[in-house]
């Protein structure tokens, strides 16, 4: 499959197709949704590509395509519905989204994953969320970097196949889960995702859904902020 063929068609747009992705959007402020909806769904189809990949070699080469598109002109993400509406989201800033690339290219290191290179998966998924947060809200958003860094971890731990990696990800999201820092509303989807992560570092659990309350903690969480 060419690396252009992991997109959805124009129909769809760039709405990412995990529930927890849709909960988040849809706390955010109408004008936002397009953001954080393309920022989510790129994070998804690369999280897929590295998934799905049978070979490491074969991600690479589908990752590197993702990254030359994410650096080239403006222009150029025209062609491509996804990377249209990440180009809209973040105009000139859209390169830096290359650090998100990196972060899912540290998965294809050989296993066991190294504790260095899940720490720079979290980072560089946190990176592209806070430049999501400074765009919204004028200057980087306190707290935005932890909140992210811990949805990314429980994320990691939920779709992980191996118990010793999952193991590491929830120690550090654990480390994380005390510090909560009150976000402006522009991040509400941050808010959700973090929350729902960190009540499942406290939890143990590796899933922020799927039990009875958690549609009414996300609930919560996308009206209060907390």
């Amino acid at each position: 499959m060419a690396a252009s063929d992991q997109t959805r068609d124009p129909a769809a747009g760039a709405a990412p197709e995990g529930e927890l992705a849709r909960l988040a959007i849809a706390s955010a402020r109408a004008g936002d949704r397009s953001a954080w909806a393309a920022l989510l769904a790129l994070d998804e189809t690369l999280g897929r590509t590295v998934a799905r990949a049978r070979e490491p070699m074969l991600a690479q080469i589908k990752l590197a395509w993702w990254r030359e598109r994410l650096t080239a002109g403006l222009q150029e993400a025209q062609d491509d519905p996804l990377l249209a509406a990440v180009a809209q989201a973040f105009g000139q800033d859209r390169p830096a989204l290359a650090a998100l690339v990196d972060a899912w290219e540290q998965l294809l290191a050989p296993p066991p994953l190294a504790r260095a290179a899940l720490e720079s998966f979290a980072d560089g998924r946190a990176k592209c969320v806070v430049l999501l947060a400074t765009r919204l809200c004028g200057a980087e958003a306190a707290g935005a970097r932890d909140e992210a860094r811990l949805w990314a971890l429980v994320d990691f731990a939920e779709h992980c196949s191996s118990g010793a990696e999952a193991d590491d990800a929830m120690a550090l999201a654990r480390s994380l889960a005390g510090r909560r820092a009150a976000l402006d509303r522009r991040l509400r989807p941050l808010a959700v995702l973090g929350g729902l992560a960190r009540r499942a570092a406290r939890s143990g659990r590796r899933t922020m859904l799927g039990d009875r309350l958690s549609p009414f903690v996300a609930a919560r969480i996308a009206l209060s902020g907390r």
